[in-house]
């Protein structure tokens, strides 16, 4: 009885590890979002699968995902831990209707384009996810072209939104078990072969670009744009008729009368002398009579 138990319990011992090996060599996704772009950027199906491990995901992990007949890969890349998108370094192979790759960070990407069917302006194509891996909660939305009208989805979208002027038509969020497909179908028609690539304008070139001016006339025609003539013209007037008051009263002084100096007295002449002899007038400094010779008195 013994020898049987021994031997039970190393049977199980040597079945644990691969049982733990098959449970974990396939990741489980906690959330996915499927987005569809029909007549995105060419006259095809563009399908952008964006996924987030569960947590316990074994890092890095071996991610196989599933792809359509006639597929045509356009980007794989990977979250790294700090959740930066990225495609360098990132290595994929591909198999019967598979990509493979290894995701070393929290998630992935996967783009690629695939044919839809044509019938005169109509457009029908089918979109299916079938994968071993589970997805816990998964998201599918269908964006309409920009020139499409009439557009129906089977199942009915639940949830039809409006974002920078297109239109997305969303399946209810819901939890997708391994190996359970899961599938739309779409229908529009195309009222012209535009592009929806083509009607998102970027802003910038919706602006002409000038001429380029010179520097020394851009600031001069900036800086007479900005004055305010009314008010500099009430300045300069007002600068004027001060002008004009202080020349008026620096006028009026000057032209007023100064006192008249008195006009001098001529010095009054000396009083004539007279000879006290002879009676002959006599000269400032006479010191003797011209007539008589008498001496003139003091």
């Amino acid at each position: 009885m013994k020898h049987k138990l021994t031997l039970l319990v190393l049977a199980l011992l040597l079945f644990t590890p691969s049982l733990v090996l098959a449970q974990t060599d396939t990741p489980a996704i906690e959330q996915m979002t499927i987005e569809i772009w029909p007549d995105f950027d060419q006259p095809a199906v563009l399908v952008l699968i964006t996924g987030f491990f569960a947590e316990g995901t074994p890092n890095p992990t071996e991610v196989t995902l599933p792809l359509p007949n006639g597929a045509d890969i356009h980007v794989v890349a990977v979250f790294t831990e700090d959740d930066v998108l990225t495609d360098q370094g990132v290595e994929y192979t591909t198999g019967d209707n598979t990509v493979t790759f290894s995701a070393p960070g929290t998630g992935f990407r996967l783009e690629y384009y695939v044919p839809y069917e044509t019938l005169g302006n109509q457009r029908s194509f089918n979109y299916t996810w079938l994968a071993d891996m589970p997805v816990n909660e998964l998201t599918l939305m269908v964006q309409e072209p920009f020139a499409a009208t009439g557009l129906t989805t089977n199942p009915t979208a639940v949830n039809v939104t409006e974002n920078n002027g297109l239109t997305y038509h969303s399946l209810p969020p819901q939890p997708v078990p391994a190996g359970t497909p899961l599938s739309v179908d779409v229908t529009y028609t195309m009222s012209s072969p535009q592009l929806t690539v083509d009607s998102q304008v970027p802003e910038d070139t919706t602006v002409t670009n000038p001429e380029p001016i010179p520097p020394s006339s851009a600031s001069s025609t900036s800086f007479l744009d900005n004055i305010n003539w009314p008010l500099v013209l009430a300045g300069a007037g007002l600068l004027l008729i001060i002008a004009a008051v202080v020349w008026q009263i620096a006028s009026s002084r000057s032209n007023k009368k100064r006192p008249v100096k008195p006009k001098p007295q001529a010095a009054s002449r000396a009083a004539a002398k007279y000879c006290h002899e002879c009676g002959q007038p006599l000269q400032a400094g006479d010191k003797f009579c011209r007539e008589c010779g008498t001496a003139v008195k003091k």
